[in-house]
């Protein structure tokens, strides 16, 4: 049971019975969304994603923008015990389809008007992150299958360009967001620097402050 404490489901969970009217996202126009509906939505897009037949390991492309949506998709892509692969709209369309290619995600979130950064024949559901609409469906059926997810399994898996046009790949997991609230500051940006993946690490560790009680501002 201890292993499973520092999960991002089981915390979020116990958060949500805490604070369920607490706001949880905070939107620019000062309007907030509280933990409560928040979870609702997650849980939404978590059976969404079980129809499409994602289950445990599975691995879901995710193009961040600064939404309250790409806050509760990643959380219900973790919630579902599948991988979170955080992708950014400045990337290429051929570093994009390099990257969808050598992890083939079974979905990908992106938004309808750049929806053309991924190739047309990925072998994935497309769907469009602001409303969990399906622009091209792959049938995969639904998932059945049972899971248990431990504090030690991949949460999220984060890229980075170099200079140079390499990539910098890095697995995030469930216990290293759950308790990156626990480091300093210091510890967190050296972890980042190390592995030259600030900018979506800092975004994946800021999802963290939702699990101790914190909003988040989008």
């Amino acid at each position: 049971m201890k292993n499973t404490l520092q999960t991002i489901p089981t915390l979020l969970v116990e958060c949500c019975r805490k604070f369920g009217k607490k706001p949880a996202i905070v939107l620019n126009n000062g309007l907030s969304i509280s933990y409560k509906d928040m979870m609702w939505g997650i849980s939404r897009t978590a059976q969404i994603l079980r129809e499409q037949g994602v289950s445990k390991n599975s691995k879901v492309a995710l193009f961040m923008n600064n939404c309250p949506q790409s806050v509760e998709t990643f959380l219900a892509i973790t919630h579902v015990g599948a991988v979170a692969l955080m992708l950014k709209e400045d990337f290429s369309k051929e570093q994009i389809d390099e990257i969808i290619k050598a992890e083939t995600p079974d979905v990908v979130f992106i938004n309808e008007n750049t929806k053309n950064l991924v190739c047309e024949d990925t072998n994935a559901t497309i769907m469009q992150i602001s409303d969990n609409r399906i622009l091209k469906s792959i049938d995969k059926g639904l998932s059945r299958s049972g899971y248990i997810i431990k504090s030690s399994d991949p949460a999220a898996i984060v890229y980075e360009i170099q200079k140079d046009s390499s990539f910098s790949r890095r697995i995030i997991t469930h216990k290293e967001i759950s308790s990156s609230e626990t480091k300093t500051k210091n510890k967190q940006k050296a972890m980042c620097k190390k592995n030259k993946i600030q900018q979506i690490t800092d975004t994946v560790i800021n999802f963290a402050k939702l699990l101790s009680g914190r909003s988040v501002v989008c």
